[in-house]
């Protein structure tokens, strides 16, 4: 059913029949998204971890952009 047919009385669940499935990644995918956002975040955390220990000792690094 066009759109332009649509009329606010009419039941949109026909519409929605039309609409294709989204794919869904696998398991093992969402796994090692997981697992590389998890290294991302401990390797920004040991950056911060030495920029702080270096700015107690007195020196001071350029933030990373």
């Amino acid at each position: 059913m066009p759109a332009h047919d649509y009329a606010p009385h009419m039941p949109i669940a026909p519409m929605l029949r039309d609409i294709p499935a989204l794919p869904t990644p696998d398991h093992a995918d969402l796994e090692r998204r997981v697992a590389d956002l998890e290294e991302r975040a401990r390797k920004q955390d040991r950056e911060a971890i030495a920029r702080d220990r270096l700015k107690a000792m007195g020196l001071v690094l350029p933030a990373r952009s």
